[in-house]
């Protein structure tokens, strides 16, 4: 499980709409986790015994759900789930 907050591009793009002030920035940088360093984190940890990748704690309006699974899933080589209400998730080591 790892945080995937927003996205910088899709920040930018709300910012330069006036859709989020300016000030929103200064705030996720110092609070939140941006997708590329999410992928980051996972492209330099060993995650041979992970079964799968769980996002959380998205933005609703700085980030793309399908879309950061997709980059997730590629860079970790397991599948990606957002977390959301009502999901389950098998957390055993062994999943059968």
């Amino acid at each position: 499980m790892i945080e995937a907050n927003y996205s910088d591009a899709i920040l930018q793009r709300n910012i330069d709409s006036g859709r989020m002030p300016p000030a929103m920035r200064g705030r996720l940088l110092g609070s939140h986790m941006e997708l590329q360093t999410t992928k980051e984190i996972l492209r330099t940890t060993d995650l041979s015994a992970a079964n799968e990748v769980i996002l959380l704690h998205l933005s609703d309006g700085n980030s793309n759900a399908k879309g950061f699974a997709e980059e997730v899933r590629q860079i970790a080589g397991k599948p990606a789930y957002i977390a959301r209400a009502g999901l389950e998730v098998n957390l055993d080591k062994m999943p059968y």
